[in-house]
């Protein structure tokens, strides 16, 4: 079961980081800001999202009082992974943000490295912090109210439906305050 999870996660941690980054280079291609966009904004949202799919489809075969249980054990797991997640969405969004913008506008390697010296720890770091941030609101979540969600016996389209409706426009508030109180 575990291992399917970890799958799941890494294979849409991939995928999401590479659609959320390819449709970010088509609107802003060229720009100078698009590596710190991926590190800070793109990767954290990806790997957020990938978290919620995983567990989505993870909890969805389990019984409420089960799943219960589980999601206290499962949570350290899931912490456990989120560096590795945010690297790996980081690490696929910058490869695309390169492809899209050598596709479109001719960016050569020296450019796309020139782009990425102007990186700095602190966007490492930004992005770091709005991940875990963004795991320990989802693992709340989860952990209030999935054992709810689950008696409702509903599919897990119309789960994904319901979840997908309450968390993303709460995880882009709590994101939206949390750079606010970054730097400029």
């Amino acid at each position: 079961m575990i291992r399917r999870f970890v799958l799941t996660y890494a294979v849409s941690t991939a995928v999401l980081a590479a659609l959320i980054c390819a449709v970010t280079a088509v609107s802003a291609s060229g720009q100078s800001w698009l590596a710190s966009s991926a590190l800070r904004s793109a990767a954290p949202m990806a790997s957020g999202s990938a978290l919620l799919l995983a567990l989505m489809l993870w909890a969805h075969p389990l019984r409420a009082d089960a799943l219960r249980a589980e999601i206290n054990v499962g949570s350290k797991r899931v912490l456990a992974l989120v560096a590795p997640g945010y690297g790996l969405s980081a690490s696929v969004g910058l490869a695309v943000c390169f492809a899209v913008a050598k596709a479109l506008g001719g960016q050569t390697f020296a450019g796309f490295r020139g782009g990425l010296s102007q990186l700095a720890w602190a966007d490492l770091a930004v992005g770091l912090t709005a991940t875990l941030l963004d795991t320990a609101l989802i693992l709340w979540l989860a952990w209030r109210y999935a054992a709810r969600l689950q008696s409702f016996r509903m599919s897990l389209p119309a789960k994904l439906i319901v979840v997908v409706t309450v968390t993303v426009p709460l995880r882009a508030t709590v994101a939206l305050i949390f750079a606010s109180l970054l730097p400029a």
